[in-house]
């Protein structure tokens, strides 16, 4: 039983060392990804460059 709480506690700390910061760039990527894939079966010819998620934060930061 130790063990087992040991074993929580350390996948707490793991998942928590990941900031926010990780978890919503993966995500604006991911999207970003899938909206390019899409884009490339429908129509290549049109499909835009993708925004880098710097450049999406800074015009986030603009905004505010």
């Amino acid at each position: 039983m130790n063990y087992r709480l040991l074993f929580m506690v350390s996948i707490v700390f793991v998942v928590s060392g990941c900031s926010t910061e990780t978890w919503n760039r993966a995500g604006y990527e991911t999207m970003q990804n899938i909206k390019y894939q899409k884009c490339t079966e429908e129509s290549p010819e049109n499909c835009t460059e993708r925004e880098s998620y710097e450049s999406y934060q800074d015009k986030v930061k603009d905004a505010e």
